[in-house]
């Protein structure tokens, strides 16, 4: 009777507990797919959008080791002494797994140019899981919005979806504007479809963005779109397509917040390698109207920066010349400031679809009268007088105070209201 070596009975018993292991990876599978198919159509919870998170990574890692048998030579290749443990890692890394890693799966990449704060954290979690899923050809059967105000960085952030998906695929990246899109959405082929700006999207061009939409659905292609508003503000588009996008992924994007301002300017100051201290940091970022403005200042402080070093008589700007040069932005930046009429009138125009014109003028049609008395509770929360509130709206003060109470009132029961509120103050500084 032959006796199997210590290698052999090492072999066999770890191929009886792969076999094992397989099994379970594929009950795992059917469970992980159920998952995923109710997800699809759901706006996922911060609890389900981290539970498929964990069972997106685990599954990569567990259809890698129930694919892979084990390879006997690279078992003799790495024999260990008699009663020495055998290795973790026994055999190179697997195509699918290069793939995915090539895919970005895990959540260790990011989209080039966006930086992630916490504002932003849940849209680029959902726009990276659509990008991922569509280069591992996963159907994604749903559309994906992505609303916030001006200002907020859906463009930023969708010129980093682009730049993903081109250094990952090889196929073509299709981004419109929802203004310009009617006749273009007929030339749309296979790749990735971005729609930018629902809001201007005209109503004569919704029926073809309806085909599209279905067209994408049924071929598992999906589709990410953009809007200043949410989809249930899109008054002016029929229901039939406002219907379509609901039953998507609708996720929220903010516009960055004072300490999510401090971290992008942090992260600029050391990408172009200026010489900010955490104090200087904070003094561009704090006396910003938004995270635009900010950017904007960083940017001339950088050109500042690189024709000083140019300049063959002028030495680097000590740490004290530089905190001057910045209150020197910040003073111009000032002195530009719209008042705050101005950035009432202009974001209440910009959130509800309205102009300036229709706000000040007698109408009182719903989708105006709403959007007047909501300005006018602004104003008075900012300390404005009822006569000068009055004056202002061409209104008796009486008329005034009315609209403050309605709107107060509303606030406790209207989420939508709220929101809308939430976006103009967002847009405030």
């Amino acid at each position: 009777m032959r006796l199997e070596t210590p290698l052999e009975s090492r072999r066999s018993e770890w191929q009886g507990f792969c076999q094992h292991k397989s099994l379970f990876f594929k009950h795992l599978y059917h469970f992980y797919s159920s998952l995923r198919k109710k997800a699809d159509f759901l706006e996922w919870s911060a609890v389900s959008r981290a539970a498929v998170r964990r069972a997106d990574g685990f599954m990569a890692k567990s259809e890698d080791r129930a694919a892979e048998g084990i390879s006997p030579p690279a078992l003799e290749s790495q024999a260990a002494p008699a009663g020495a443990a055998l290795p973790h890692l026994m055999r190179p890394p697997s195509a699918a797994a290069a793939r995915r890693r090539e895919a970005g799966e895990g959540g260790r990449s990011a989209l080039p140019g966006v930086i992630r704060i916490a504002e932003n954290r849940a849209a680029v979690q959902a726009v990276l899981g659509v990008l991922r899923r569509l280069a591992q050809g996963r159907a994604v059967n749903y559309p994906v919005v992505i609303y916030g105000p001006p200002g907020s960085g859906k463009s930023q952030l969708m010129q980093g979806a682009v730049a993903w998906w081109s250094q990952r695929t090889e196929e073509p990246a299709w981004c419109l504007s929802a203004a310009e899109c009617g006749e273009l959405l007929a030339e749309v082929g296979a790749g990735l479809l971005i729609v930018e700006d629902l809001q201007h999207l005209a109503r004569r061009d919704a029926e073809a963005l309806c085909q599209v939409l279905d067209q994408r659905r049924a071929c598992g292609q999906g589709v990410i779109l953009t809007s200043g508003r949410t989809v249930a503000d899109l008054r002016h588009l029929p229901r039939r397509l406002t219907s379509r996008l609901s039953a998507g992924l609708v996720v929220p994007l903010w516009p960055a917040g004072p300490d999510s301002r401090r971290q992008i300017i942090a992260a600029l100051a050391q990408r172009w390698q200026l010489p900010l201290t955490e104090s200087q940091v904070r003094q561009l970022a704090d006396e910003a109207d938004g995270l635009r403005s900010a950017v904007g200042k960083l940017q001339r402080l950088r050109q500042h920066l690189s024709h000083q070093e140019r300049s063959p008589r002028a030495g680097p700007l000590s740490p004290a010349e530089l905190t001057a040069l910045i209150a020197e932005l910040n003073q111009e930046a000032q002195s530009a400031r719209p008042s705050l009429w101005e950035q009432v009138l202009r974001q209440v125009s910009a959130v509800f679809g309205v102009s300036q014109q229709e706000l000040l003028s007698s109408s009182r049609l719903s989708r105006i009268l709403l959007p007047r008395q909501l300005a006018m509770y602004l104003l008075r929360q900012a300390g404005w007088s009822l006569p000068r509130l009055a004056q202002a709206f061409r209104r008796d003060h009486a008329t005034v105070l009315h609209a403050c109470r309605k709107v107060e009132q509303r606030l406790n029961t209207d989420a939508s209201l709220l929101a809308a509120l939430r976006q103009v103050q967002a847009g405030l500084r």
